[in-house]
């Protein structure tokens, strides 16, 4: 699945730049991502175009234009 790799690419992104924790957590309360404390997203998740979309715009809200450049990466 071509959204749940993205997906995955972006939660391990925004570990590395803001922390495990912060990412997960914020990842966290996406509806329908479910995720480990590790970051791997569980089989049951929600993958989608609007699943990304709503991480991406989560991280942007949370860390700016820090975090807009490395979405770009992804």
């Amino acid at each position: 699945d071509d959204y749940k790799k993205i997906i995955n690419d972006l939660i391990k992104a925004h570990m590395e730049m803001m922390g495990p924790n912060v990412a997960i957590s914020i990842a966290k309360k996406i509806p329908g991502l479910k995720i480990t404390l590790t970051g791997e997203i569980l089989n049951e998740s929600k993958c989608d175009k609007e699943t990304f979309e709503q991480l991406r715009d989560a991280y942007h809200h949370f860390a700016g234009s820090l975090s807009e450049m490395i979405t770009k990466t992804v």
